[in-house]
């Protein structure tokens, strides 16, 4: 048996619509989503809706790896990474009663990191706010496809600490950081 690859799984999304029609919104108050990134990026986000054409929304994302490394001088370098990011806000839904919803998001953001290395460690966290622009394609009352864009400013501040022979030394630096971008396609459930 073969396993099915992540082009047929995208093809069969853009087909399935053809052959089943699509559902008419269904959006209401008290509803329940969640969206989960397809492709690259491990992003979960939950929606709660006040109304058919507003809900809250909260998405966390991050991942962690750790890495060893044989010396030639027979001792081994590890190295570990994590990073997580939060984001709260509030999503607006254009009204209408087509399966295309355009939507608009705006919200806070925090997020963190750190690399270390042995004998560096590198602590990274940031605050600000974000913009979204998308739209969600309702294929069934349960089941959407949804294509965004952000843009986000963040006040950013990283830590970095060395030490070598018994001395530690710290610098610390901040600033800002704006992105434009951020392309996604998610996967939508509402429940």
């Amino acid at each position: 048996m073969h396993p099915i690859s992540r082009w047929t799984l995208v093809g069969l999304a853009l087909v399935f619509p053809i052959v089943v029609r699509a559902q008419e919104p269904t959006f209401h108050a008290g509803q329940w989503g969640a969206e989960f990134n397809i492709g690259t990026g491990a992003n979960a986000t939950l929606l709660h809706f006040t109304s058919p054409n507003a809900a809250w929304l909260m998405e966390f994302s991050g991942g962690a790896s750790s890495i060893g490394s044989d010396v030639p001088d027979g001792s081994t370098t590890k190295t570990s990474f994590w990073n997580g990011s939060f984001r709260l806000g509030h999503r607006t839904y254009s009204s209408g009663t087509t399966v295309v919803r355009p939507f608009h998001s705006f919200g806070g953001l925090v997020s963190g990191s750190q690399t270390n290395n042995g004998s560096t460690t590198e602590d990274t966290w940031a605050f600000g706010a974000f913009i979204d622009l998308g739209a969600t394609w309702l294929v069934t009352p349960h089941l959407g496809l949804s294509g965004l864009g952000e843009l986000n400013g963040s006040y950013v501040n990283q830590t970095s600490r060395q030490s070598s022979n018994g001395t530690q030394q710290k610098l610390t630096s901040t600033g800002w950081s704006v992105g434009i971008g951020r392309l996604r396609v998610v996967a939508s459930v509402y429940f």
